[in-house]
């Protein structure tokens, strides 16, 4: 029996019409359909492992007055200066001002201003500038100039004119052609990135770039496709490993244990996990793995790893290809990918034969089982009375038991977890930017004494730590697994 399932989630294709200064060009029209990639989700046939695509939240900057237009913030003019890594947000607060910046979490360890922001790097606009902070100073500074999550598709020479442009800069401001660091691997068939990095007195930057070679529905001819050019920039450092950007995991087990904030009411939490603000792109799924990575110590990029997990502009990631991605990456992270549970074709066809019992039982309007054609599973999840559905979902002791000690023990070693949800079937607190479909998210705890589970969103502040009663969070589940050290 073939059916077809997906989850579709997702915004516009098309670019942001952006005014940049020469040399720049960037091409806001929509050429999806010139170079034939689909703004389907991805799918699979019956028999196979489910696939889900996760994540399109939005969230809004700082509102700004329409009759005011902030002037320009040259960037690379203040971190030019000797003293920079010392400066605190104190010593921010002018210079950045009218920058639209918003720190991403409660703890205030980042600040994020989008594509709105009058921030400039030599004269260059950015889709995101992150200032990060280690002990209230200034320890890192990433800059998106084109990521397809935000700014859609471009043209190959758009992107190839872009990364000539930062190229040449960051070889006149370091006076060194910089070295290339990219790695083995780093160019295949299907994709490329680069990396190369510069080493100054006061500072050590990274540049990274990469595209993909996808080959169109229907034909043989293989295409050019952008993914990003990024740039971090971190003060000197002896590791050379570090401004490379491939330390990997170098934290111990006993470290991460004592990692579990433990408080008097039955919270059982990891108050440390740093946040990523996805924007309004659809990359909780990539920006989720960032936080963990970034918990274990990792200066990781999502958007190479976006790359990796087929992640569509604006629209979300397939969890199977994120767990084949990081699987791929784990080596050199020096992770190991955990999947305790993930929702299957067998699975679901038994949900839905519960649901139909439960149907039948308050008389409510069945669910066509087996199907004959297409299915798309979110449309087949909220067509389901959401009672019903939830006697459907109801575990037995036993499965709440496993369920629970799996979060549990996961927990106690220090280890987050991701956790693949279907949002809108049950009431979430505060409102979500994605009111329904896939998503992935954190459990960063739990509390045994209230039966709840807490957990996180990649939407920056306000979603640092939220809970829900473990029934409600076993009723939306789809898949766990974990990243942990080798």
């Amino acid at each position: 029996m073939k059916a077809l399932f997906a989850f579709v989630a997702g915004k516009s294709l098309s670019g942001r019409n952006v005014s940049v200064p020469d040399p720049w060009k960037f091409y806001g029209r929509n050429i999806i359909s010139e170079i034939g990639i689909r703004k389907s989700s991805y799918m699979m046939w019956f028999g196979r492992m489910l696939t889900f695509l996760v994540c399109a939240g939005l969230t809004a900057g700082l509102p700004v007055r329409a009759d005011q237009t902030p002037a320009i913030i040259p960037l690379d003019e203040m971190i030019a200066e000797p003293e920079f890594w010392e400066w605190t947000v104190r010593d921010l607060a002018e210079p950045l001002g009218s920058g639209r910046f918003t720190w991403v979490s409660a703890r205030q360890d980042a600040l994020r201003a989008g594509p709105e922001s009058p921030v400039r790097f030599a004269g260059l606009p950015m889709e995101e500038t992150i200032l990060r902070f280690t002990d209230g100073r200034v320890s890192q500074v990433f800059l998106s100039f084109f990521n397809r999550g935000d700014s859609g598709v471009i043209e190959e020479e758009d992107y190839r004119q872009r990364v000539a442009v930062m190229t040449d800069w960051l070889t006149q401001w370091y006076d060194s052609p910089g070295r290339d660091v990219s790695g083995r691997g780093a160019v295949t068939t299907t994709r490329a990135a680069y990396t190369h990095v510069w080493t100054g007195e006061h500072h050590a930057s990274r540049l990274e770039h990469a595209f993909s070679r996808p080959r169109p529905e229907g034909s043989h001819q293989r295409i050019f496709l952008p993914e990003f050019i990024t740039l971090t920039i971190i003060p000197p450092s002896p590791s050379e490993r570090r401004i490379a950007g491939d330390e990997g995991v170098r934290v111990g087990v006993l470290e991460l244990r004592d990692r579990v904030h433990r408080n008097d009411n039955g919270d059982r939490w990891l108050d440390t996990v740093p946040m990523v603000d996805q924007g309004d792109k659809g990359y909780c799924a990539v920006a989720a793995a960032e936080r963990v990575l970034r918990y274990y110590d990792i200066d990781f990029n999502q958007h190479l790893l976006a790359q990796r997990a087929l992640t569509e502009t604006g629209g979300g990631t397939d969890p199977d290809s994120l767990l084949r991605a990081l699987r791929a990456m784990s080596s050199d992270l020096n992770v190991r990918v955990r999947v305790i549970s993930q929702f299957d074709v067998r699975e679901l066809g038994q949900l839905v034969a519960r649901y139909n019992r439960e149907a039948n039982r308050h008389r409510l309007p069945r669910l066509p089982w087996p199907p004959d054609g297409p299915v798309n599973l979110a449309d087949l999840f909220y067509d389901m009375d959401i009672k019903g559905f939830r006697a459907a979902r109801e575990p037995t002791r036993l499965a709440m038991t496993r369920y629970q000690n799996a979060i549990q023990e996961k927990i106690d070693a220090g280890y987050p977890v991701l956790w693949s949800v279907m949002l809108g079937l049950v009431p979430e607190t505060p409102a979500l930017p994605q009111a329904r479909g896939g998503h992935l998210r954190l459990i960063i705890g739990y509390n045994l004494q209230t039966n709840e589970v807490l957990y996180s969103d990649t939407w920056g502040a306000g979603h640092e730590l939220k809970r829900m009663e473990f029934d409600d969070a076993h009723a939306i589940t789809l898949s766990l697994f974990t990243m942990e050290p080798r």
